[in-house]
């Protein structure tokens, strides 16, 4: 397994993600549980970084 930002296996909210992403295969089909999924996790490792003080990670805006 990668080095953080990761999570580990036993983590709980990947659980939770795949859980649902299992569920949303059958009600949803796998392209839409593959895009929720994907959101869901984008959104959850956003809130983590920002939770470790990472506050924006585009940098400044260019000036110009």
């Amino acid at each position: 397994m990668p080095e953080p930002p990761w999570p580990s296996p036993d983590n709980p909210m990947l659980a939770a993600l795949l859980h649902d992403a299992g569920k949303n295969v059958d009600a949803l089909g796998v392209d839409a549980a593959f895009i929720q999924l994907a959101t869901h996790c984008w959104f959850e490792g956003g809130i983590e970084a920002y939770d470790r003080g990472q506050r924006d990670a585009r940098g400044a805006p260019a000036e110009g």
